[in-house]
């Protein structure tokens, strides 16, 4: 890494003693651009809370252990009540052995360092925690998208969702309105609770083909079963769900409810096959008495041509 670059994160360093404090400081300000200072624990403490309360975010703490108030263990405990995968390192001028069982309840094995301080190690040991701490901000950056998204489906379709055997995970408000089912009813049924009798086996085999090879289904008019016993129908979007090893992790259906379109054109279906029927008949009525005039003037035409 290079010394000169500053990082773009916020860091709490707690350390009572002045020395130590700012030898500490003078390689800490070359790496980030906000440092929060503090001279003990319960410093500390109120420190990262009043931030943490105002939506600041501290990536990481950097602290003595044997502090008056609160000590760094203490600390620690506290702080992680609010934010419990925070990253942390301990700096201390006893042993690791001496406080073995404190830093292993602390799950910071890998994050202890002895004073002296030796600069070239903590610069290490924060260039691989900035690692882990950018994964983990690109994973809440992926997490609020796929909230977001989420959120988008549930407002503008009717969304559900399985594990890899059908068995339904979650189900969004619009599927329980038009299912007429509860949310706890549907939670750990097969997705087959809405499938309706008609549905052919064909098609259902051809659903789980298509989505096992981890591709996108797609149904028009897919007919569905509410709870009450009456039809919907929905054109639906299965997708699989893929985890970092891209394999099937879950699966999604996204909905559209077209009950109101088929119906209509149900009835226009049969309005256009009654006009049909009702124009044959009238055909009908007209040429048979029709035909009778025609058959008499041709009875007319014959008798003239007699005469003469």
């Amino acid at each position: 890494m290079n010394n000169t670059t500053k990082y773009d994160l916020t860091i709490l360093y707690v350390e009572d003693d002045r020395i130590s404090r700012e030898v500490t400081l003078d390689v800490t300000e070359g790496l980030f651009k906000n440092i929060i200072v503090a001279k003990n624990g319960e410093d500390g403490f109120l420190k990262f809370q009043k931030d943490f309360n105002t939506n600041k975010e501290i990536s990481l703490i950097i602290t003595d252990i044997e502090m008056p108030k609160l000590n760094g263990f203490e600390m620690l405990s506290k702080i992680r009540e609010l934010d419990k995968d925070i990253f942390s390192i301990i700096i201390s001028g006893h042993s690791f052995n001496h406080y073995m069982k404190d830093i292993s309840k602390a799950d910071i094995l890998n994050n202890y360092l002895p004073k002296p301080l030796i600069i070239k190690d903590l610069i290490t040991l924060i260039d691989d925690i900035i690692i882990k701490i950018d994964e983990k901000l690109q994973f809440k950056k992926k997490r609020s998208l796929y909230v977001q998204y989420q959120n988008a489906f549930d407002y503008s379709a009717i969304v559900l969702k399985t594990d890899i055997d059908g068995i339904i995970i979650y189900a969004n408000d619009a599927f329980c309105d038009i299912s007429g089912y509860k949310r706890d009813e549907l939670i750990g049924e097969s997705h087959n609770i809405v499938r309706h009798p008609d549905m052919p086996q064909s098609d259902i085999d051809t659903m789980w083909e298509t989505i096992k090879a981890k591709m996108v289904f797609r149904y028009q008019n897919m007919k569905n079963k509410a709870k009450d016993g009456s039809t919907y129908y929905v054109d639906v979007v299965i997708l699989p769900i893929l985890d970092e090893n891209r394999e099937i992790y879950e699966y999604i259906a996204i909905c559209h409810d077209t009950t109101a379109l088929h119906n209509s054109l149900l009835e226009e279906r049969k309005a256009k096959k009654t006009q049909q029927i009702f124009l044959a008949n009238m055909s009908h009525e007209i040429r048979t008495p029709l035909n009778g005039v025609i058959g008499f003037t041709k009875l007319l035409k014959q008798s003239d041509l007699k005469d003469k």
